[in-house]
């Protein structure tokens, strides 16, 4: 995998239900399903070049899960925001563009419901 991005088909071999089985066994599961209520959450996403191995996942409840993704996109929004190349006025504008923001949350909806496409 090319550092830092993955392409489709690198995202779905990484996703795999005998690598995700594998994984889980080696964390403690030995029919290789998660228990109700948990979920398996990659450190480093696998979008981003990140392998479905033990040491780059980890067992987490839903709503943990939910909570790790949510303080992603924030990180995003703050680094953005306090970004050299992004000042205040900038960041206004991208604040108050409401086209960008409507397409910004169709395409993480599209995204969440892997609706969807991988930029290669």
């Amino acid at each position: 995998m090319k550092k830092g991005k993955a392409t489709k088909t690198q995202v779905k071999n990484e996703r795999s239900p005998k690598k995700v089985e594998k994984v889980i066994k080696s964390k403690g599961h030995p029919s290789g399903k998660l228990p109700k209520g948990k979920e398996l959450h990659h450190v480093k996403p696998v979008a981003e070049g990140g392998k479905t191995t033990p040491k780059n996942t980890r067992v987490v409840s839903k709503a943990k899960h939910k909570k790790i993704h949510a303080n992603r996109k924030k990180r995003g929004k703050r680094f953005i925001e306090h970004n050299i190349y992004v000042n205040e006025f900038e960041m206004e504008e991208i604040r108050n563009n409401a086209e960008l923001n409507k397409s910004l949350k169709k395409g993480l909806s599209d995204m969440k419901s892997k609706k969807g496409r991988l930029v290669e």
